[in-house]
């Protein structure tokens, strides 16, 4: 890079006048030049260089830093780790970590594997799971740093081939097309990491829970609990090796805190058109959300309006708005661009190069709102974002907290997250006391005397807002959800063992749907006669 896009300075320095500056320049010439970092070349065994020129190709290609920092684990990582030791001490090999999104779950793995190799004396072949390239590129960067090996570990996503197989960051697709399970045998890798655990239900991951049989399985997620009626929990014991949830990692200062404004939104989605097979229906939402008629213009007014009383300057923020399709999303950031204010669709049909020229857009400040659907809700690491649009109701409890998370991590000069959040009338079905839940300690509080009280169980320095016609909708979904929890218990409790292939005992299903105990056991029947 100083050869051919540097600045190159020259000065002239003499011993006899400036000796010191000789002598520096000497010293820290001969600590690199004796480091054990580098070795002499044998030109009778150049196949050393060789390598060595390969892997900076493709590192380089790969867009992957080559400057490696010290990096420690903090406080409450190495109390994750001492967690995983104990119970791998105790006999549990399978390892589930819930950690929030944001305090660096990854980082936690690379220093796993790291006490691994030095208890071993040497390194274990080890397979890093993902389903996103990003995601496996931001792994292989925290992995090489960890270990202090800028050629450590190799890619097998998109169009990156490795070369040798033993330290392998590998996308779920190209898990199951190569049919590395089949070629290397279910022994080969003695440890296995699996990020963005929640999907490990899906039968695409089967291959790594129950074809490979590593000495290590760790698992990592921010929200273990999912809405589609999968365990995830089942395939490790039923138990978590360790946690720390989003208030508690707000209370520790890990992340910013938020500011969420729960804002009334013009579009009423209490019609049953709007939901169907248990959720809002994706089509209904995008037909009401956009098009040239009246109500979709009036909401891009109320979500402009809202933005300007929330926001000190609304020209200024780094803010994503999550949307409820890709034609959603495109609406949005057309109608902000003609609003003057400078927008860009970022979805999964977005093409690579024009990733990456549109996120450095946005952080420069150059763009100030990106509109998605799901592509920026994992893996994503862009710090800069100090406010998040919730622009359509959210069934799913992990994508929720995925998104809210994607602007709570700090970042210099941002003091907290703004959070707009857009409710109208609520379809009767649909729970929207479960994030509000999710959002407080771990002690089980009366959501509807939170509500009613301000919320005073928040995480220190978070707080929500509620306007008032908005705050009438929440709290009437809420009661009537509440009013009608008898026939939802009967009803959930006749499918709860088909949904979720796990045994429906009392602690399962109270966990798996968020009620409170005394919700189930606030009637006559005992919980063995319902």
């Amino acid at each position: 890079a100083a050869m051919t896009d540097g600045l190159e300075w020259n000065l002239k320095v003499t011993a006899q006048d400036q000796p010191h500056i000789i002598d520096k320049f000497r010293v820290e010439f001969e600590t690199y030049w004796n480091s054990r970092e580098f070795i002499p070349f044998d030109p009778a065994h150049p196949e050393i260089l060789r390598e060595a020129i390969s892997h900076a190709k493709k590192q380089t290609s790969a867009g992957l830093p080559m400057v490696l920092f010290e990096i420690k684990p903090h406080a409450f990582q190495e109390r994750i780790l001492e967690a995983l030791e104990a119970e791998r001490a105790a006999g549990y090999r399978r390892n589930l970590v819930v950690a929030a999104t944001g305090t660096g779950k990854t980082v936690v793995a690379a220093f796993d594997y790291k006490r691994q190799c030095e208890r071993l004396g040497h390194r274990p072949r080890l397979l890093f799971a993902a389903h996103r390239e990003q995601i496996l590129n931001q792994s292989l960067v925290i992995f090489r740093t960890a270990l202090r090996d800028p050629n450590f570990g190799e890619l097998l996503v998109g169009g990156h081939e490795p070369d040798r197989f033993d330290h392998l960051f590998c996308s779920i697709g190209m898990l199951e097309s190569r049919e590395l399970l089949r070629h290397l045998g279910k022994d080969f890798y003695r440890s296995i990491v699996i990020d963005e655990a929640h999907h490990s239900t899906a039968p695409t991951y089967h291959v790594l829970t129950h074809g490979f049989d590593p000495d290590i399985l760790l698992a990592l997620t921010a929200t273990p609990e999912r809405m589609d009626g999968s365990s995830v929990v089942a395939e490790f014991h039923n138990r978590f090796a360790a946690e720390i949830r989003l208030p508690e990692a707000l209370d520790e200062k890990l992340l910013v805190p938020f500011h969420y404004f729960v804002v009334e939104d013009p579009v009423s989605l209490d019609a049953d058109k709007f939901w169907t097979q248990g959720r809002f229906s994706q089509s209904e939402l995008t037909n009401i959300y956009t098009g040239a008629h009246a109500l979709a213009e009036q909401r891009l007014r109320a979500i402009v309006a809202a933005l300007e009383r929330y926001q000190t300057d609304i020209r200024s923020v780094r803010c994503i708005g999550f949307c409820a399709s890709v034609d959603h999303a495109e609406f949005m950031a057309k109608q902000f661009n003609a609003e003057g204010l400078p927008a860009a669709c970022f979805v999964g049909e977005t093409i690579d190069q024009e990733r990456a020229v549109i996120l450095n857009k946005f952080r420069q400040g150059d763009l100030n709102f990106l509109f998605t659907v799901d592509v920026l809700s994992e893996g994503a690491d862009i710090p800069e974002v100090d406010t998040v649009l919730f622009l359509r109701p959210t069934d799913s409890l992990t994508v929720f907290l995925q998104q809210l998370g994607r602007g709570l991590r700090l970042h210099p000069g941002k003091e907290c997250l703004t959070v707009l959040d857009f409710v109208g009338h609520l379809h009767k079905r649909y729970r929207v006391d479960r994030k509000f839940k999710a959002l407080l300690r771990k002690d089980r509080f009366n959501i509807v005397r939170e509500l009613e009280s301000g919320f005073p169980h928040l995480p220190a320095g978070c707080n929500i807002r509620f306007e008032k016609v908005a705050r009438e909708h929440v709290l009437r979904n809420i009661k009537s959800n509440l009013a009608n929890i008898r026939a939802q218990i009967i009803e959930h409790l006749e499918t709860f063992q088909s949904d979720t292939q796990s045994i429906p005992t009392f602690k399962n299903f109270a966990n798996y749907h968020g009620y409170e105990p005394l919700e189930i056991l606030g009637e006559t029947k005992t919980w063995s006669e319902l």
